[in-house]
C-alpha cells in the first residue's frame, strides 16, 4: 500500500457524521421563549393588560382552569411542529391534526364560557385593534417559525407551515385573555379566529419557504 493510499484510509476512519446545527428540541426552547418574550413586551408597550387580571387568575379557578388550557394547547401545538419537521417520525399529518384537535378544545372552552363564563362578561381592559394585535403578532412569530423549521429540512411542509402559523398566533391569542375584556363571544371572533387565518398562511407559506437549497 502506498503512503498516499494509507493517509486516506486514516482519513477515512476519521470520519464522524457532523452532528445538526440545532436540535428540534432547542430550536423549540428558543422559538418559544423569544416570541413569547416579544410578544409580552410588544403587547404591554402598545396598550396596558387588563386592570386586576392577576386577582381574577388568583380568584378564580374557573378562569385559571381556562388560561392553563389555552396555554398547554399552545405549547404543545410548538411542540409538535418541532418534531414533526425533522424528517424521521412517522405519520406528520396525523400529528399535526392532534395538534390542531386541541387548539380546537382550547376554543371549544369558550363555546361553553358563552353559557357559563369564567367571569362576569365586562368591556372592561378592551383593546382597540385586538384582533389586529392578534394577527400581526402571529404573523410577526410566524417569520422566526419558518426559518427555524427551515433548519430541520420538514418534508410536510403544507402541514408544518400551517402548524407553526396555529402555534405563533396562539401565543397572542391566549394572552388576549388577561390583556383584552373578557366576552366569551368577543373572545372567539377577535382573539381565536384569527389563529385560522395566521395558519392559512404559514400553509401557503411553508411549501415556498421550508424548501432548503
Amino acid at each position: 500500500m502506498s503512503g498516499r493510499e494509507h493517509l486516506v484510509d486514516e482519513l477515512v476512519e476519521e470520519l464522524r457524521p457532523a452532528p445538526p446545527l440545532h436540535t428540534p428540541r432547542a430550536l423549540f426552547w428558543l422559538w418559544v421563549a423569544g416570541a413569547w418574550l416579544a410578544i409580552v413586551l410588544g403587547m404591554a408597550w402598545t396598550e396596558p393588560f387588563r386592570p386586576g387580571f392577576a386577582g381574577q387568575l388568583a380568584g378564580s379557578v374557573h378562569f385559571a382552569a381556562e388560561m392553563l388550557v389555552g396555554l398547554g394547547a399552545s405549547v404543545v401545538a410548538a411542540w409538535v411542529l418541532f418534531s414533526i419537521a425533522a424528517p424521521g417520525p412517522r405519520h406528520p399529518g396525523r400529528r399535526a391534526a392532534g395538534a390542531f384537535a386541541l387548539l380546537a378544545a382550547w376554543a371549544s372552552v369558550y363555546v361553553v364560557a358563552l353559557y357559563a363564563p369564567a367571569l362576569e362578561p365586562s368591556s372592561i381592559g378592551m383593546r382597540s385593534a385586538c384582533r389586529n394585535e392578534v394577527l400581526t403578532w402571529g404573523l410577526l412569530a410566524l417569520v422566526p417559525a419558518l426559518l427555524a423549521l427551515r433548519q430541520l429540512a420538514p418534508l410536510a411542509r403544507v402541514w408544518t407551515g400551517a402548524l407553526a402559523g396555529a402555534a405563533a398566533a396562539s401565543i397572542p391569542a391566549l394572552l388576549m385573555a388577561i390583556a383584552c375584556m373578557y366576552v366569551p363571544g368577543h373572545i372567539l371572533q377577535s382573539h381565536l379566529a384569527p389563529i385560522i387565518v395566521v395558519a392559512l398562511v404559514g400553509a401557503a407559506a411553508g411549501p415556498l419557504v421550508l424548501r432548503r437549497l
